[in-house]
């Protein structure tokens, strides 16, 4: 066996390694889903190798609605097998759906007092 067939084996290889790597975080992907969801009923439940895709094209259209959603009433939820995990990662996301209803609240509480300090227009002709 010459150079050239030892180097294109250990490419092959290589390659072969990778498409299963790949191949298998597509199958744990696909097992992991996102739950969205609104008065506890889920909205949408999309697996996570799907929105990893779709991320990766249209990554800030992803973000503007995945923020927008929190300031909606939207709450996100890790599903999968491994519970110990999604816990964890679950947490973290009911901490930003929880700010982002505090600084609802604070906007609209703010919004309100401004809305008081402004005097009518019947005082003011007065």
């Amino acid at each position: 066996m010459d150079q050239y067939e030892e180097e294109k084996g250990t490419f092959l290889d290589t390659l072969k390694e990778v498409f299963t790597v790949i191949t298998g975080m597509i199958k744990k992907g696909m097992k992991v889903y996102l739950d969205v969801t609104r008065d506890d009923k889920i909205f949408i439940s999309i697996p996570l190798t799907i929105l990893a895709v779709i991320t990766v094209f249209a990554f800030w259209l992803v973000l503007i609605v995945l923020v927008a959603g929190l300031f909606l009433g939207l709450r996100y939820r890790l599903r999968s097998e491994n519970a110990d995990r999604d816990d964890k990662v679950n947490r973290v996301l009911d901490k930003a759906a929880d700010k982002a209803r505090e600084a609802k609240e604070g906007i609209k509480n703010y919004m309100d007092e401004k809305a008081d300090d402004v005097p009518d227009e019947d005082s003011t002709q007065e």
